[in-house]
């Protein structure tokens, strides 16, 4: 099952069953209210922070007991988004995860090279790896005119298999570009992507069938 919902995450995250997934990945937006790229392109829902963690809030419901959500933010955001989280939904706070991009963002003085990625538990999740590090490494997208923020599938498969096994299903109620569905694709799970501008919701499914037809070349040759 590999699928990209066209929608409003909350109002679509309703009618997904309780306890149905087995792993939220998402990176949703930040709530900056600005535009992004030298093309000065806007993201749906970037108003305030709040339109993202409402929806993570949501997310509790669906995720199954004793497994995990990460959610990407901006530092920025960091107080905000730990108070909402701890005072406003039952997820308990794992940690806080550095990702390096490697190389610097646009700015001056100080430009910022990192995001964050907070990791949240539904009761008492089993983790796959000993040595998962809180600082994860890993050079941006080199391209960005699939999506503004588009997150490279080296940044997401880690985590993926870190907290899944295959089979599994794994949900990203901000899906942009599709790149968490791609990695899960990679990596033998079921994946459900949501997502509210159809233009990224093509592209994200232009990318999930070129990962399906990837997968059953590569099948192909190894049967061979």
């Amino acid at each position: 099952m590999h699928k990209i919902i066209h929608g409003d995450c909350i109002q679509e995250l309703k009618k997904l069953p309780g306890e149905s997934v087995d792993l939220v990945l998402t990176d949703p937006p930040y709530g900056n209210d600005q535009a992004y790229c030298l093309d000065k392109r806007r993201i749906a829902g970037d108003e305030h922070p709040l339109i993202g963690l409402l929806a993570l809030a949501e997310t509790y419901r669906v995720l199954r007991r004793n497994r995990c959500c990460f959610f990407f933010l901006d530092a920025k955001h960091l107080a905000f988004v730990d108070t909402f989280v701890r005072r406003y939904t039952p997820y308990r706070v794992r940690s806080y995860c550095v990702w390096d991009k490697r190389m610097m963002g646009l700015g001056y003085g100080i430009r910022p090279r990192h995001e964050m990625i907070l990791a949240l538990e539904k009761g008492k999740p089993s983790y796959n790896c000993d040595g998962f590090a809180n600082v994860l490494t890993q050079t941006r997208a080199l391209t960005n005119r699939e999506h503004p923020h588009k997150k490279p599938v080296e940044i997401l498969a880690p985590i993926i298999a870190h907290t899944t096994v295959p089979g599994d299903v794994v949900l990203d109620p901000f899906a942009g570009s599709g790149s968490t569905g791609v990695a899960a694709m990679q990596l033998g799970r079921d994946f459900i992507g949501i997502e509210c501008a159809f233009k990224y919701v093509q592209v994200a499914r232009a990318r999930l069938a070129g990962a399906q037809s990837d997968g059953a070349n590569d099948a192909l040759r190894d049967a061979a």
